[in-house]
């Protein structure tokens, strides 16, 4: 009978572990890169040997979702769910059919496929890099004085380096000046591709003026549940995939005063470009978070969600850029967010976005993350990070750690505790046993004896 009752609270443990970790288990992950050689680019000379596209699939019965990482144009990650159809990882790795000389030279759309799968039908969600922004501020608002209305689509979409000087009136310091914007598109750049385990990153040395800035990808997408050792320590799950761009040795060209100071700014520029089926995404209200203990003073994740056919997606991200490889919070930079609104489709520069739809793309959001907002300081800062997490279902909540409450506990209990044995010894000397100490005086103090005394 002990035997018995061992045997069920063992198998009792074994099934809440299980629950607690099919999740993990369940999901797998596979992945492969295709690089261009001298055969297949010689219409675009300068991607050979460079890795040209990367797939990642995570396999998480019923579903299956596709990672698409284009390096050739603009760069571009691409998401889109399929149903597994009991196929292992390696066979969803062998639907993809890529037309290489015609992806790497743009001339003709659809050259990126999924043998089988209908994309055009599917939920489908890409974020596109469209360029780098340098604007110049009359004050310290950057993100109020990005005039981003000022300008049309075509400005915006560049597709060579190009800047615009316009004249405008600040109500705040009640002068006029001239903003200068410059538009540098991450188009036609090669990479260098490092792998460290099951993540990819790259390098792009965009050619400025007279000197190289430095924009780091990595692109991380996940078959397990957890946090990000690196601030701001995003939160993912099998379901999601993990972006983290950094854009370091920044050269400066505009505004610089007699010490070449920069007062100008940095934005970032992106297309989320839709899938044929899908409706236009959104925005929410900021979602208060309260996992101070991986993201300490970012109190608010902004989300987009998106959605097509029954299938929900998002993309998350918090507003905080850092100044240097360490990542804290006493050297980091808020970020805006400015929206251009519904953009042409047909303003959707070549990339893996039209190698995949075509002409036949869905709606497209474009979108502008400005850093350093009201308050801050001109900081010449040469470094800026961006952390995003990109996946399909419902956005994870985030909740306080056991560690957190542990020390939440651990400091209102303890003088709580404190307080009660104050006021249970007060209460017990005041009400007990002082008056149990004046009757025992008093008794000894009395003149009388006992009989047999």
């Amino acid at each position: 009978m002990a035997a018995y009752s061992c045997f069920s609270c063992a198998s009792i443990v074994l099934l809440l572990l299980l629950l607690l970790l099919s999740e993990d288990c369940i999901a797998s992950k596979c992945q492969r890169s295709y690089e261009c050689d001298a055969k297949d680019c010689s219409g675009a000379p300068h991607l050979i040997n460079s890795t040209i596209l990367v797939h990642v699939v995570v396999l998480s019965p019923p579903n299956a979702l596709h990672y698409l990482w284009g390096l050739v144009g603009h760069p571009a990650i691409l998401v889109v769910e399929t149903p597994s159809n009991k196929l292992n990882c390696t066979q969803h790795l062998d639907l993809l059919d890529l037309d290489v000389p015609s992806y790497v030279t743009k001339q003709s759309y659809h050259s990126v496929s999924l043998k089988g799968v209908p994309v055009d039908r599917e939920y489908a969600l890409a974020l596109l890099f469209q360029s780098l922004v340098e604007f110049t501020v009359a004050d310290s608002e950057s993100a109020n004085s990005f005039e981003l209305d000022k300008f049309n689509e075509s400005f915006w979409s560049s597709e060579s380096f190009e800047c615009k000087t316009i004249r405008t009136w600040f109500e705040d310091v009640e002068k006029t000046e001239d903003q200068s914007y410059c538009v540098r598109p991450l188009s036609d750049v090669q990479w260098q591709r490092l792998q460290s385990g099951n993540i990819i990153t790259g390098e792009i040395f965009y050619q400025g003026w007279d000197k190289t800035d430095s924009i780091r990808l990595l692109f991380d997408p996940k078959d397990s549940t957890g946090h990000e050792s690196y601030f701001p320590s995003p939160f993912y799950t099998p379901q999601s995939a993990v972006l983290d761009m950094v854009l370091s040795g920044v050269n400066y060209n505009l505004s610089k005063d007699g010490l070449g100071v920069a007062h100008s700014r940095m934005a970032f520029q992106f297309l989320l470009v839709h899938g044929p089926a899908m409706k236009m995404g959104h925005f929410t209200d900021p979602v208060f978070n309260n996992d101070d203990e991986y993201t300490p003073s970012v109190f608010f994740t902004q989300l987009f969600k998106a959605q097509c056919n029954g299938t929900a997606g998002y993309m998350t991200y918090k507003g905080i850029s850092y100044e240097n490889s360490d990542r804290v919070s006493s050297k980091s930079q808020q970020v805006a967010r400015k929206e251009f609104g519904n953009s042409s489709t047909q303003s959707v520069p070549g990339s893996l976005c039209t190698a995949v739809f075509g002409d036949n793309v869905g709606p497209v959001e474009r979108i502008f993350l400005v850093v350093g907002t009201e308050g801050d300081e001109f900081l010449n800062t040469k470094y800026f990070t961006w952390t995003a997490v990109l996946g399909v279902g419902t956005p994870p909540v985030e909740n306080i750690s056991s560690v957190v409450l542990i020390i939440i506990m651990v400091g209102f209990g303890l003088p709580v505790a404190m307080v009660l044995i104050a006021v249970i010894y007060v209460f017990v000397s005041k009400a007990i046993w002082k008056p149990y100490k004046k009757y025992k005086s008093k008794k000894s103090s009395s003149g009388y004896t006992t009989i047999n005394g």
